[in-house]
């Protein structure tokens, strides 16, 4: 049937054998009939308001449903698999036990079938051994060449060449160590002229430097001597600006004294003047907020979207003002709280 196709595919593409091949067909089909299903109701659950309450709870159910089946599925998987992995290892022990009965006498056979490979290669391994330990004095590296393989006469061409050259690289180093010497006597005799030098040179800064502390010495004296002096002048100087500072402060602190006085006068002025004008203002505000009220309710009469504009026209007066002085932004902000009493009043009576 179709709804199991392509689990058997699966099955079949995965080469196993045809009893364990119908025992996961068997073992799975059901949920994956399943599965089938209900994916195919899902599809046709489609929310998209916060009302679709029955929508929601067959959501609820198909995904529930899904997750049992996904369960089930895990759990039958296991069993099998836990099945598979004994058989797998009871194979692998018997294999085992098979493979450590053979394979020693395949070694031990292997070993009489090539006992005269074997013992040449255990002659060539102990011929190389003693010729690297003779070549490995003369410091010669014997990796590229194949001592088990060459023939005597070549070897002790080999050897003789290799000890020549070493000796010959003995002397090289011997008369390069006598060379060295000979350049250290000299250097030591040059480092001791320019000591000698050195010396002469410190004696004469020693000289230099006695001659520039006693200058030093003067000039700090008559520079303490100018300190001193620019002191009294500065001392002089400070106590006259503070007593002209003084009467400076005195006279201003009189002036802010007879300022602060008009200031609070002036102050307690504009006061009256202010709360005369906010009453006035009120008185006004609310004169103006009748006329409006008995003219937008004859307006109204019959014509709801003119209505409705009005209420739009009076939230936006909210914001339609900015104000910098105290005064008028807390009577604006009654004005606004009166409006928002009118706003809902009106909109009570819609």
């Amino acid at each position: 049937m179709e709804t199991n196709t392509e689990l058997s595919t699966l099955i079949e593409n995965s080469m196993v054998e045809i009893e364990t091949a119908k025992s996961l067909h068997e073992a799975f089909l059901p949920f994956y009939e399943q599965a089938l299903d209900w994916n195919k109701q899902a599809k046709t659950i489609v929310v998209t308001d916060a009302t679709q309450l029955t929508e929601m709870k067959q959501a609820r159910e198909a995904r529930l449903a899904l997750k049992a089946i996904r369960i089930s599925v895990e759990n039958r998987r296991k069993t099998l698999k836990e099945d598979s992995i004994r058989k797998g290892k009871a194979i692998d022990g018997v294999a085992n036990l098979l493979k450590a009965l053979i394979e020693p006498t395949e070694v031990y056979l292997q070993e009489q079938e090539d006992f005269t490979k074997i013992a040449e290669a255990n002659r060539k391994e102990k011929l190389k051994i003693e010729r690297e330990q003779l070549l490995q004095p003369f410091g010669i590296t014997t990796a590229f060449y194949k001592l088990d393989e060459m023939d005597e006469e070549t070897f002790k061409v080999l050897y003789s060449n290799a000890k020549l050259s070493f000796e010959r690289k003995i002397e090289e180093e011997k008369k390069a160590e006598e060379e060295r010497i000979a350049r250290e006597q000299e250097a030591l005799k040059e480092q001791e002229r320019i000591r000698i030098e050195n010396e002469e040179l410190k004696r004469k800064q020693a000289e230099q430097e006695r001659l520039l502390r006693e200058e030093r010495m003067k000039a700090e004296e008559e520079r303490k001597a100018n300190e001193e002096k620019l002191k009294r002048e500065r001392e002089e100087a400070e106590k006259k600006l503070a007593e002209e500072k003084a009467r400076a402060e005195a006279e201003a602190k009189l002036l802010r004294e007879e300022q602060e006085r008009k200031l609070a006068a002036e102050r307690v002025e504009r006061q009256r003047v202010e709360a005369e004008l906010k009453a006035k203002q009120e008185a006004e505000e609310r004169a103006k907020q009748e006329a409006e009220a008995a003219e937008e309710l004859e307006l109204s009469k019959g014509d709801a979207d003119k209505f409705q504009d009005f209420l739009t026209d009076l939230e936006n007066l909210k914001a339609k003002y900015i104000f910098k002085s105290k005064k008028y932004k807390t009577a604006y902000a009654q004005g606004v709280e009166l409006l928002n009493k009118t706003i809902n009043f009106l909109i009570s009576k819609q």
